[in-house]
């Protein structure tokens, strides 16, 4: 009986990594593949285009990488000194400045981006952009989602955690 159990066990855990195998990366989307490029599969690209975006996108990555980690370490930084009793209010602007700096120079840095990205989109691809079905479509926030219901303070509740 103990062995009939075992073998049906090991059946059912089979059957279960099957399936939760079976969806691949990012629920089932190959075009994501652990990149963060699905959208591309909704534009029609050719693989010239794919590859440059792609090279634009690694360009962006390895240009941002240093600014991300200062910015990382600075919040979480912040968000000690924050929750300090007593901490020196001109240290915590100081230090709110100089994130707001590093966030600036992110922000540049990926709207030079999203215009070398232009140059490589044919008009159609550009207008599919404008049109919500590329860069920021998809599953996540969209028109009337942002903040009903999801989430810790989303739904009915009206106190909000101060988020840094």
């Amino acid at each position: 009986m103990k062995k009939t159990i075992i073998v049906l066990s090991l059946i059912m855990s089979l059957l279960m990594v099957s399936q939760v195998m079976a969806w691949g990366p990012r629920n089932g989307n190959p075009a994501m593949n652990g990149k963060g490029m699905g959208w591309m599969s909704r534009m029609n690209l050719t693989q010239d285009q794919k590859v440059k975006l792609m090279e634009l996108r690694q360009n962006l990555l390895k240009e941002t990488t240093e600014t991300r980690s200062k910015l990382a370490a600075m919040r979480v930084e912040f968000k000690s000194l924050f929750a300090q009793q007593g901490a020196d209010e001109e240290k915590l602007k100081a230090m709110h400045a100089r994130m707001l700096n590093l966030r600036t120079k992110l922000q540049e840095k990926r709207f030079a981006f999203r215009l070398a990205m232009r140059k490589i989109l044919t008009p159609t691809q550009l207008a599919m952009l404008s049109q919500g079905r590329g860069l920021m479509s998809g599953h996540g926030m969209g028109s009337g989602t942002m903040r009903k219901g999801h989430g810790r303070y989303n739904g009915c509740r009206q106190e909000r955690a101060l988020a840094f």
